[in-house]
């Protein structure tokens, strides 16, 4: 990790430099016509988060959470909490993104192991694929998210965004059995390259949206790897992104796009037009501290890891 040590360096110099500044970013929503939610709060009992960082919720709305506890916790669609399990390893740091798949298994990307867990239903775990099976093929280092897509087959194929001291940042094709399919990127800046790819979500023609954090803008790909559309870029004024840490999409084809930097969740439409901004620095309900992870919900509420603040926000837009 040292090699990493001065972008870490400047992705907390930026978060702080902004959290000073007003946000002068424009929001078409006006005061009070976001409905607002508090699950959680600070701590290490079940239904309590200790900075809380991936989120992803299933078809039914249940929802799981991974905080830098170490522990997988999942709650119901009301946001009460269900099950816990802690995970094999944490000392090195936990995991930084999460999918249910098409079965219901929840696959975790162990992003400091180098490996995937997959746990039942029932939060066991059942299925392990660690960086040693690929070394030949292409390198698992520090996997942060994943998704899944089916195949012209209708076969169903899982994707890793990863990033490495090998300068590997890119996107890697497996099979629900951990076989290697295809990888495709690179440590780069132009189209089709990563800087620390973080988040990840599938829009409704199934292609793949990639919050390309360190490059502060948003790629949606094809299931190839083909750019479809970059959108973003540095900054803090309405449609600029500062470290986008994860993206989301809704029912309607809304794109969520939490922002580290800037502590907030930016809104696009599915072709990358800017619709407006959320949040900004705070701790009171409707303000943002760091945070990490969002989920749309199938009710289309959002849900945000309040990283810094130890909790979940969910947010409910009003229908224009």
């Amino acid at each position: 990790m040292k090699s990493f040590a001065p972008i870490l360096f400047l992705i907390v110099l930026s978060a702080a430099f902004f959290a000073l500044w007003p946000d002068p970013a424009e929001d078409e929503t006006r005061p009070g016509e976001v409905q607002i939610e508090i699950i959680g709060g600070e701590g290490h009992g079940w239904g309590q988060f200790h900075r809380p960082r991936a989120i992803c919720a299933s078809p039914d709305g249940s929802f799981f959470v991974i905080d830098q506890s170490g522990r997988i916790q999942k709650f119901t669609p009301e946001g009460k909490f269900d099950k816990g399990v802690h995970l094999p390893d944490s000392e090195k740091g936990t995991p930084t993104g999460m999918m249910v798949d098409r079965e219901g298994n929840l696959v975790v990307c162990d992003t400091h192991y180098y490996r995937v867990l997959v746990f039942d239903h029932n939060l066991k775990l059942v299925k392990t694929f660690d960086e040693s099976r690929y070394r030949d093929v292409a390198p698992m280092k520090f996997v942060t998210e994943c998704e899944w897509l089916l195949d012209e087959d209708g076969n169903q194929r899982y994707y890793f965004l990863q990033y490495g001291e090998e300068k590997i940042d890119t996107v890697l094709a497996l099979s629900p059995e951990g076989e290697h399919i295809d990888h495709f990127g690179g440590f780069g800046s132009s189209p089709g390259n990563y800087l620390r790819p973080m988040g990840m979500t599938k829009d409704a023609d199934g292609n793949l949206v990639v919050a390309d954090s360190v490059n502060h803008r948003i790629q949606k790909i094809d299931p190839a790897g083909n750019v479809l559309a970059v959108f973003g870029g540095p900054g803090r004024l309405g449609g600029e992104l500062n470290y986008p840490y994860d993206v989301d999409v809704d029912s309607n084809g809304t794109l969520y796009v939490v922002e580290f930097g800037n502590h907030r969740l930016s809104r696009f439409t599915s072709s990358g037009r800017f619709l407006g901004v959320y949040g900004g620095f705070g701790s009171e309900p409707g303000k943002f501290h760091g945070p990490w992870g969002v989920c749309a919900m199938p009710d289309d509420s959002v849900l945000v890891t309040d990283t810094d603040n130890h909790r979940i926000v969910r947010l409910k837009f009003p229908r224009r």
